[in-house]
């Protein structure tokens, strides 16, 4: 008699580990996966062309992944931030130059014009 309620335990324990694995194998498959900053996302899709912008957010996006997995999100999400902003300072500093040129050629049309 014994020996068929030690054999009921560990039935019962086996089956206790199992929905014990289960449950963890939820958690972990139902485990929220952090995303990229959208406001840098945003950023780029306002200041690039639309086929610079899906390279660029897709080789971030990369990145991003395996900055979580390496590391934690919130060192992901900066280095994030710095790839936007690696990105687009060369992009910012083309156009905001070229509005320097448009407002001078303005500036010059007014002085020789007397607008």
């Amino acid at each position: 008699m014994a020996d068929g309620t030690s054999r009921d335990r560990a039935r019962h324990g086996l089956e206790f580990l199992e929905r014990v694995r289960q449950a963890e194998a939820h958690i972990v498959l139902s485990k929220p996966r952090p995303e990229p900053p959208s406001a840098a996302a945003f950023l780029v899709n306002l200041f690039c062309k639309r086929s610079y912008a899906e390279g660029i957010l897709g080789d971030l996006h990369e990145q991003f992944v395996q900055d979580c997995e390496r590391c934690s999100p919130r060192w992901a999400a900066w280095q994030y931030w710095a790839g936007v902003g690696h990105s687009l300072l060369p992009l910012l500093a083309r156009k905001l130059k070229k509005a320097g040129l448009i407002m001078m050629l303005i500036d010059y049309g007014r002085s020789k014009l007397g607008f």
